[in-house]
């Protein structure tokens, strides 16, 4: 899960499904239950049809 996470930050901020699913290489079926457990455990926020890396948002203290 950490390489899922790191290949998010590769997106341009903010990316759509379609974005993820294509850089990771796979399909629908796959990226949209791995996005709704970014979104659960804060890597990514959604934001309607989109999703922004919360790390890329909220700057590091």
């Amino acid at each position: 899960l950490a390489a899922f996470a790191a290949r998010l930050g590769e997106l341009p901020n903010p990316f759509t499904a379609a974005e993820a699913r294509d850089a990771l290489g796979t399909s629908r079926k796959y990226i949209i239950p791995l996005l709704e457990w970014a979104d659960r455990t804060r890597v990514t926020l959604r934001q309607g049809e989109k999703r922004v890396l919360r790390q890329a948002q909220e700057p590091s203290l």
